[in-house]
């Protein structure tokens, strides 16, 4: 299993609502090899994604469709810093499944 951090920062009264994260996990659950991901929202506009795949490839593949691409482009919009991937890599321990 891969999985992926990545941090958003928006302008406040423009963070991503609940809808838009809901969309967000439906287009990454048409994506093959995703396997599950979490958003939060920590506070003064930051939400962190963690977003678990199958592989690299699945992940990368998932970053790179241009449907994904195009809705999170809308999101960007009101960002108020670029989103950016906090860290990537190789899942070393999980009990996911006790969720």
């Amino acid at each position: 299993m891969y999985a992926a951090v990545v941090e958003a920062s928006y302008r406040p009264g423009s963070e991503a609502g609940e809808q838009e994260h809901k969309q967000t996990l439906e287009l990454l659950a048409a994506q093959p090899g995703y396997r599950g991901a979490l958003i939060l929202d920590a506070g003064e506009g930051r939400h962190l994604a963690v977003s678990i795949w199958e592989s690299a490839a699945a992940r990368q593949a998932a970053a790179d469709n241009p449907e994904i691409r195009r809705f999170l482009s809308r999101l960007d919009e009101r960002q108020a810093t670029p989103r950016r991937l906090v860290a990537a890599g190789t899942v070393m321990a999980s009990d996911f499944g006790r969720l």
